[in-house]
């Protein structure tokens, strides 16, 4: 194979896992976000704190995944 085939290949699987990533961290947050809104009768302090707690577990749960997945598109061959 060529260097440039190599290259967009990993371009591409690059693309495809943090297209991923951030789908599955943006459902954890609105998910999270209305269930806490919804279901949970809280005061407002503590709804914003599981607010940007889920925020920022779902901003971690992505950087991971985007290496996760990429390394896993990477050896599926």
């Amino acid at each position: 194979m060529s260097n440039t085939l190599i290259d967009e290949r990993f371009e591409l699987n690059r693309s495809r896992a943090t297209s991923i990533a951030n789908c599955i961290a943006l459902f954890i947050i609105v998910g999270v976000s209305l269930i806490t809104v919804s279901l949970f009768d809280l005061e407002t302090h503590i709804t914003l704190s599981i607010v940007i707690t889920t925020i920022a577990f779902s901003f971690g749960l992505s950087l991971f995944l985007q290496q996760y997945l990429l390394y896993k598109f990477e050896n599926e061959d």
